[in-house]
């Protein structure tokens, strides 16, 4: 009955091996598998843990048959050795083999028997091992390989093989290994020594492991970045905030989540060697349990900055919908005209109520106007203290971000319990931090209709058409890059992160007359921005001091037929502006979305008591952001180095420009 246990502890070596040189290991043993889990099952269920071990080995490739028949061949073959090693040498030899056979069946239990932490404690011995092995191939030779008995039994083999000691096994192994040396049964010995490195490589953890276990990244430290919150000056309401006001038929919903203070989404969820184990987070957006103001109390007031961007309309509605249906407040003001409005009496603020914003959110535009500049501090104060404004709504870029963080700093300074929030608007998608701003991908959809006109002139312009698209994007080129990747027909793209090369072996004109040459026709994209490194500075600026930048576009159609005739070709060159179509239209279904998302948070986070914060899109999560940390690197722009310029080099094929602007 040893003997018979001492063999199948040597079939779990041999097949332990095969698995191992087959890039597996042993399964179902307590130790880690890469086999198929259904193969090793299947094995198991014959009621050989041999078979189980080397159905692993065989990954699914062989069948259970074939698997079994392995691990018996394995047993017979070391079986036979044994013997004719007995005729020849005597007893003694084969009982050097018997004995190192022994000791590898102890090892094995060592190795598998674990250190007090086994599942069950009682097979802690590594005789008991040896006894509950022995127990299931008894019962799998008496009962049948698939009888309640023989299942039984090597259910307690498989709790004792559970847990596993990966360091007490190697004395035990090495002296099995020395024992058959002693018995000159230097063949046996050879074949053991490979076994044993086998189950070293199995049972020890590798350098590669090592290795690989110092290459996991942890994140150490996360660090909140704080909102600021009236509470610590203001006393809060301690109203209670479970239920939705009220369905249609005013009766009470309540609300499926609340979100917690410290509730956080992560900033920089990519990691790396070299990276820092600590990570920014962003206060995630969301109802909370408490509300900082009672809201029938609250007076709001809602003004759009800046320029028009798809989505306005959306915003508006949204925030006087969440203002009334959600917390029930006492009133909402619509400031005409951008920051100018709150003072300008030609523009007089008007109330507005559900009604007034009905339908809204499908009209391009905003219903409240917008303008640039206008912004008089005092005279925002002013208007904030007669209209007794506890929660103002400011929707714009990064400019009227900046005059949104002096509203509120003046606030608190003057005691005032006010809530200031933002909605981070921008056609250019340059805003910092957040995924997109609301609008993008709307306007990214409107450019294809000027690049899809430009394709269609270019191609019936014979001979050689050319169709030129000038794109909005002042300092930085994201509609004209992912307009060009969503088109794919563009052969050109020029944005103001990359320096515009004309002529030689970067010159984007050869590039683009090689392409006429291709296929009849090419594509320009260019950003407003571009080219100011060659046609200078206008020196002008806006009612909000944006510089104003030279007209590219006509200066590439210039350039494009100027080139072509100095080659003695003609070329029929196509300009198409839509700067204005893009940004005036209604939002898409995916900006709707987003516009209900941002501004239900902002009014969520207001009620809470935040304040100087915007509502905005981290990693598809949206969160509170401190309006300083929003403007602080704002505008971002293009990464002529990022994975997003990569591509439009990839879709255009034109040369990239990095080496002369690295040069230079």
């Amino acid at each position: 009955m040893v003997a018979t246990a001492l063999l199948a502890v040597s079939a779990v070596a041999s097949a332990a091996a095969a698995s191992n040189a087959a890039g597996g290991v042993v399964a179902g043993a307590g130790l880690p598998a890469f086999a198929s889990p259904s193969t090793v099952d299947v094995g198991r269920t014959l009621g050989s843990r041999a078979t189980a071990a080397a159905a692993g080995a065989a990954g699914g490739k062989t069948t259970w048959r074939h698997a079994e028949d392995l691990s018996r061949g394995v047993v017979r073959r070391r079986w036979v050795s044994m013997e004719k090693q007995q005729q020849q040498n005597g007893e003694a030899v084969v009982g050097g083999g018997r004995r190192s056979l022994r000791l590898m069946a102890e090892a094995t239990g060592v190795a598998f028997g674990g250190d007090g932490r086994a599942m069950d404690r009682a097979a802690q011995a590594e005789s008991k091992y040896r006894e509950a092995l022995e127990e299931a191939l008894r019962a799998a030779r008496e009962h049948g390989d698939f009888s309640p008995q023989a299942v039984a039994a090597w259910d307690v083999v498989d709790e004792i093989e559970a847990s596993n000691n990966s360091i007490a096994w190697r004395p035990a192994l090495d002296q099995a290994c020395s024992v058959a040396g002693e018995g000159d049964d230097m063949e046996l010995c050879m074949e053991y020594n490979k076994d044993l490195d086998r189950l070293k490589e199995i049972l020890e953890p590798s350098h590669a492991a090592e290795e690989e276990e110092q290459e996991r990244f942890t994140i150490e430290e996360i660090v909140p970045v704080p909102v600021p919150n009236l509470k610590t000056k203001f006393k809060p309401s301690g109203v209670a905030n479970l239920d939705i006001a009220s369905d249609s038929l005013g009766k009470v919903t309540h609300y499926t989540k609340l979100i917690g203070e410290k509730d956080i989404v992560l900033y920089d969820h990519v990691r790396g060697p070299g990276r820092m184990p600590a990570a920014k987070g962003f206060l995630r957006a969301g109802p909370r349990a408490s509300l900082h103001f009672k809201p029938e109390e609250v007076r709001a007031a809602v003004v759009t900055c800046g320029g028009l961007c798809p989505g306005l309309n959306s915003v508006i509605h949204h925030l006087v919908l969440t203002l009334f249906n959600i917390y029930g407040a006492e009133k909402v003001f619509g400031i005409v005209g951008g920051f100018a409005g709150f003072w300008d009496e030609n523009h007089p603020p008007k109330e507005m109520s559900v009604k007034d914003v009905e339908l809204i959110q499908h009209e391009g535009g905003s219903i409240l106007g917008s303008a640039r500049g206008g912004f008089d501090l005092d005279k925002i104060i002013d208007f904030i203290n007669k209209k007794k404004i506890n929660q103002l709504y400011i929707i714009g870029g990064d400019g009227t971000h900046r005059g949104a963080v002096r509203i509120a700093t003046e606030c608190m300074a003057r005691d005032m319990n006010v809530a200031v929030a933002g909605v981070p608007k921008t056609i250019d998608n340059d805003v910092d931090i957040i995924d997109r701003s609301f609008g993008f991908q709307t306007s990214v959809e409107a450019a294809q209709h000027a690049i899809e006109s430009a394709t269609t002139e270019a191609r019936c312009a014979i001979p050689n058409g050319v169709g030129v698209v000038k794109l909005m994007g002042r300092s930085s080129g994201f509609i004209a890059a992912m307009a060009t990747l969503a088109s794919g027909d563009v052969d050109l793209c020029l944005v103001p992160e990359c320096d515009i090369v004309l002529d030689g072996p970067r010159g984007c004109l050869p590039h683009i007359m090689k392409r006429v040459k291709e296929k009849g026709y090419a594509v320009v994209v260019v950003a407003e921005g571009a080219g100011e490194e060659i046609l200078g500075e206008t020196g002008e600026t806006d009612a909000t001091g944006h510089k104003k930048f030279p007209e590219i576009g006509p200066f590439m159609k210039t350039c494009i037929e100027k080139y072509f005739s100095d080659q003695g070709e003609v070329c029929n060159v196509k300009y198409i502006d839509p700067s204005y179509m893009i940004r005036s239209v209604a939002a898409n279904s995916y900006d709707q979305i987003y516009c209900m998302q941002l501004a239900q948070n902002a009014v969520h986070g207001a009620m809470a008591g935040y304040t100087a914060f915007s509502a905005g899109m981290v990693n598809d999560r949206t969160v509170y952001l401190p309006m300083e940390e929003l403007v602080a690197n704002s505008p971002r722009i293009v990464n002529p180095l990022g994975r997003t310029w990569e591509n439009v080099l990839t879709v255009t094929r034109q040369p990239s420009t990095l080496g002369s602007r690295a040069t230079g």
